[in-house]
């Protein structure tokens, strides 16, 4: 028998989950270890966002998709879109463990590094999809 104990913050608590819970029940469940953790994709972020000065953060987030810039026209209605483009990430507000309102809306969580390993946010930073 396994028990997991989760943070007392409803918002921790998710978060711990989907990060660390769900993969370990997916492992034992007999998944094999590349399909486990949460799937993550490279992401821009719409705003700036203060990074802590010691660890990396989870960041609660919307998504949207940007198409890349096209060289033409393209007023014809029935042509192939192109899939190029990126996720563009928005901030819920504000992050506090306790703040719950931060999870309305929520898509993903931004994967972002401690400021001690990047200038700003964007570069490095992904989404962790919740399975």
């Amino acid at each position: 028998r396994y028990a997991f104990a989760l943070p007392g913050n409803p918002v921790s608590a998710l978060v711990t989950a989907t990060l660390l819970v769900v993969p370990a029940l997916k492992r034992l469940g007999g998944y094999s270890s590349e399909l486990c953790p949460p799937p993550e994709a490279p992401l821009e972020l719409a705003d700036a966002v203060a990074l802590d000065a010691v660890r990396p953060e989870y960041h609660r987030v919307t998504l949207d998709w940007r198409p890349a810039a096209r060289d033409d026209a393209g007023t014809d209605q029935y042509r192939a879109r192109s899939a190029a483009g990126s996720l563009v990430a928005t901030s819920t507000g504000v992050q506090r463990s306790s703040r719950l309102l931060s999870m309305k809306g929520a898509v993903a969580l931004a994967c972002l590094p401690e400021r001690g390993r990047a200038a700003n946010a964007a570069p490095g930073a992904s989404a962790t999809l919740p399975a």
